[in-house]
């Protein structure tokens, strides 16, 4: 999808799932926060199974009794929870991972992208 900096007003080409997420404008360097009010809403086209950083962290606040969406990441990423609801994830030898991180990770694993789209789609219909 296209995105606009609101410091230079110049655009740039974003992944649909970082809507929520804060980036820097490649052509000034300014964070740019990606969300709907800055992107060209006929550029998102077809998302696929991408789930945005936006619905993640509503995903993982709504699913902290069933803990569904912490087990999918624990079994893909040998991550666990930092706390609950998750404020970040924790590795094996108990390095700090963002959100950020490991949303990022979801949307470059192709079956835990599905699993987790399926579950909000479950979840949210």
């Amino acid at each position: 999808m296209i995105a606009t900096c609101p410091t230079c007003a110049q655009h740039f080409e974003c992944p649909y799932y970082r809507l929520g997420l804060a980036r820097p404008c490649p052509h000034c360097d300014s964070m740019v926060p990606i969300n709907l009010r800055n992107v060209e809403y006929s550029s998102i086209g077809n998302t696929g199974y991408q789930t945005t950083f936006g619905q993640f962290v509503r995903l993982l606040n709504e699913d902290t009794e069933r803990g569904v969406l912490q087990r999918m990441i624990r079994r893909t990423l040998s991550l666990r929870a930092e706390s609950v609801p998750p404020t970040g994830f924790l590795t094996a030898t108990d390095d700090p991972v963002s959100l950020a991180d490991v949303h990022e990770q979801i949307q470059q694993h192709p079956q835990l992208q599905y699993d987790v789209y399926q579950y909000r789609m479950n979840l949210w219909r």
